[in-house]
């Protein structure tokens, strides 16, 4: 498998509460379904038995929230995230995402609008808007963040986490959150920004995973997208609007949706899926699936069933 990169105990933060209402009061879900390694910019990551049985997921009682218990601190994540690999890893293609679908009924808007892109990686959705359009970007990545700018020279950019950075009051007409909310580390304090940022009638719209949707039932603890390693909350359509009514904003939408649709693999992606809930017993067997992985020098993740497993979200300020 090539050169492996060990993880320790110290790289990684145990929560102490609800990352958005604080609370103490939680349900234990499940343990998260291990793999023999994670992929990242700089390599891939293999996690020992400790780490493995200290990943796991809860629900909290007060406001819904489901999240991991343990996860990778900033630093850490700095350290795997850093590196121009990550252009190859997170590739953008706006027909695979669908943009122009999600996006399209706002791009009417008239007169002077000033819209923020969070985690806006090499500026791809950016450079889909109206010209006249003033367009901020924040991205960790320093070497997404400078394609970006080369992208779009007039763009104005900051490095870091949406939760590290100022955002003036009262500003942005429209704000997107293109799966950026599964990483998020204080779910309270950037929501809180961001709505507090936001022009009174102005909108956010992002897209996240699906807790409630069909593809989640299915594979329950072997759900791929509770797997990565750098997702760490998870929300059901109420949680959401939970979240986003709390800090005045009001829902106007919440609808279903892919996150990426390639067309030549969608259905060896649903095979492959299928072929894993039986092997694995839904992730409750692991361990011959994984050593199967293993021979064929694979990590053995649960499979992207490319499935209407995220939802899309549309809010608006009206305070």
């Amino acid at each position: 498998m090539g050169n492996l990169i060990q993880l320790s105990l110290s790289d990684f933060l145990q929560r102490q509460g609800c990352p958005y209402c604080n609370s103490q009061d939680n349900r234990l879900l499940y343990p998260v379904v291990s793999k023999n390694f994670y992929s990242t910019p700089q390599g891939k990551i293999v996690l020992n038995k400790t780490i493995q049985h200290k990943r796991q997921l809860v629900k909290c009682l007060a406001c819904g929230l489901i999240y991991h218990q343990l996860i990778p601190r900033k630093e850490t994540m700095k350290k795997l995230y850093q590196n121009s690999s990550v252009l190859e890893k997170w590739d953008w293609d706006p027909l695979t995402r669908g943009f122009q679908s999600k996006f399209g009924f706002m791009l009417n808007i008239n007169g002077k609008v000033q819209t923020l892109d969070i985690g806006c990686h090499t500026g791809g959705f950016l450079s889909l808007l109206p010209k006249k359009w003033e367009k901020h970007g924040i991205d960790f990545n320093a070497v997404s963040l400078n394609e970006a700018q080369k992208r779009i020279p007039e763009g104005i950019f900051q490095l870091g986490n949406v939760e590290d950075v100022d955002l003036s009051p009262n500003y942005f007409n429209i704000i997107t959150m293109w799966d950026i909310a599964e990483h998020l580390y204080n779910v309270q304090s950037t929501f809180r920004k961001v709505c507090t940022s936001m022009a009174p009638g102005g909108y956010l719209i992002l897209e996240t995973g699906n807790w409630e949707s069909l593809s989640a039932r299915i594979f329950g603890r072997s759900w791929y997208y509770t797997n990565l390693l750098e997702h760490f909350v998870f929300f059901e359509p109420s949680t959401i609007q939970l979240i986003l009514e709390e800090n005045g904003l009001v829902v106007q939408q919440i609808r279903p949706t892919i996150h990426h649709r390639n067309k030549d693999k969608t259905w060896h992606r649903r095979l492959k899926s299928l072929l894993y809930i039986i092997a694995s017993a839904r992730g409750t067997v692991i361990s011959p699936w994984l050593k199967t992985a293993e021979f064929f020098k694979k990590s053995g993740s649960p499979p992207n069933p490319v499935m209407y497993d995220h939802m899309f979200v549309v809010a608006k300020k009206v305070i």
